[in-house]
């Protein structure tokens, strides 16, 4: 769930596999296209890091509700994401508080033992 603070910035809470905290800044804004970044600090400490990207809304049937949807990879963190990539999807809808849905598996590199 994430809460709108103003027009450029928004946080909340995670859950499911990447539990934390989440903030996202609006970078520009072209008609329906939002140009964002985003950061995530996972439960434990660790930080998640995004690719700066672009979330398009699409209108629907209900009055009030607009669908969003956007691609982002997941390019490195701290502790177990240091080094981790995926590829993700999101959803979410522009009501307050915004829910979030995400799918996508994250690539950790292959650790050799000594």
């Amino acid at each position: 769930m994430t809460n709108f603070l103003n027009e450029t910035h928004a946080q909340g809470k995670v859950t499911g596999d990447l539990r934390g905290a989440v903030s996202v800044a609006v970078l520009g804004v072209n008609g329906n296209v939002y140009h964002i970044s985003k950061q995530l600090v996972t439960g434990t400490g660790d930080t998640v890091v995004f690719s700066n990207t672009d979330l398009t809304t699409y209108s629907t049937a209900v009055p009030g509700l607009v669908a969003v949807q956007e691609a982002i990879k997941v390019t490195g963190g701290t502790g177990p994401f240091d080094s981790a990539t995926a590829p993700c999807r999101f959803w979410r809808d522009q009501r307050r508080p915004v829910t979030l849905l995400y799918e996508g598996t994250v690539c950790f590199p292959t650790v050799k033992e000594p």
